[in-house]
């Protein structure tokens, strides 16, 4: 083996010794005169100006609601439906959530809590603009129970409504609201 690492081994220094023949050995190194750099200019010119960065902000693709939860569906409306139910002050809606979306596109969520057996129900609403109002259009299901929860969405003019509840056993059971919120918008 020490007879194969030999011819490498000299292999290494007659490489760098040829290397070291490309240098001329007149240049002074970094002591000397710098050189005009070709990317700046003494003077300033209209090419000197920034450009626009091409990839701009995305156009929006929302408006912000401007209904509160007591207008989207009143005291009354709810209490129709069930005098159980009462709305909460506050609500931070569950990241993925059809209300966390509606937030994200500066829509609103709202949640009604029973006060006998603490199930809910959050209803959300968004104003969208052209092509993410198609987009959802396209996407959305009048109703589906993909668990525990029922899953209503319609959309009325420029607006997406959302309502969720483990209440919603059909359709049936969350169109009353939905007919409200939607009816409430117009």
């Amino acid at each position: 083996m020490s007879s194969r690492r030999a011819p490498l081994l000299l292999a290494v220094p007659v490489a760098l010794l040829l290397l070291a023949g490309c240098v001329p050995t007149d240049n002074p190194g970094p002591s000397g005169s710098p050189t005009p750099s070709p990317s700046r200019s003494a003077s300033p010119s209209a090419s000197a100006s920034p450009t626009p960065d091409p990839t701009e902000a995305p156009a929006d693709t929302s408006e912000p609601v401007t209904i509160g939860c007591n207008d989207l569906i009143s005291r009354d409306q709810m209490y129709a439906f069930s005098p159980q139910f009462v709305l909460l002050d506050t609500f931070s809606p569950d990241s993925g959530s059809l209300a966390a979306e509606a937030v994200a596109d500066e829509g609103i969520a709202c949640r009604w809590v029973n006060e006998t057996s603490g199930e809910t129900i959050d209803v959300a609403v968004a104003h969208l603009l052209d092509s993410a109002l198609a987009e959802k259009k396209a996407s959305i299901q009048a109703f589906s129970k993909p668990g525990d929860a029922g899953v209503a969405q319609a959309v009325t003019g420029p607006f997406w409504v959302s309502a969720v509840s483990v209440v919603f056993f059909e359709a049936g059971d969350a169109a009353q609201l939905m007919g409200d919120a939607t009816s409430n918008l117009g």
